[in-house]
């Protein structure tokens, strides 16, 4: 492995894809565009390596605590109204405001999901799911992003599917 510095960040390309990481006093990052399994993936290489390198002690059990954020886009199958028939019906009413100031028709655009963090130190990003910015509604594409691995944020979002459908 290569390793270019970039001042506190490092940048590589490897087996799994672009990862960026980020060197911080108490931890390390990684930023990549594939997976937070492949960010796992280099950070535990990154960690051996240098290690070996520079004659260090590392064991993966050396490390406390991972945390995760994951961001997806996706299209969905169904319409997110297909949930509740009620948000359609509070979209029509949203609409009867509109309709005075001719704007576009409101329709379900998102949810969001959260732990409630009050009584906690990490304070983790719920799920959310929302319209993917810029795209027609009727594409049904839509962006989300969780504090799971991606592997569970897509099975998050496989499970929130099927709610939609009959």
């Amino acid at each position: 492995m290569n390793l270019t510095p970039a001042g506190k960040a490092f940048s590589l390309t490897f087996c799994y894809g672009w990862v960026r990481s980020i060197h911080f006093g108490d931890g390390v990052v990684a930023e990549t565009w594939s997976s937070t399994e492949k960010g796992d993936a280099f950070l535990a290489e990154l960690l051996r390596s240098a290690a070996n390198k520079y004659g260090l002690t590392y064991k993966p059990e050396m490390i406390r605590t991972k945390s995760y954020i994951s961001e997806v886009v996706i299209q969905l199958d169904h319409h997110p109204n297909e949930l509740n028939p009620k948000l359609a019906g509070f979209c029509e009413t949203l609409n009867t405001f509109l309709a005075k100031r001719n704007l576009p028709p409101f329709e379900t655009s998102g949810m969001i999901f959260a732990p409630d963090t009050s009584g906690t130190a990490y304070k983790p990003p719920g799920l959310y799911i929302e319209r993917k910015t810029g795209t027609a509604f009727t594409e049904n594409r839509f962006w989300s992003k969780s504090p799971f691995a991606t592997s569970d944020h897509l099975h998050a979002l496989r499970e929130f599917e099927k709610l939609l459908v009959h």
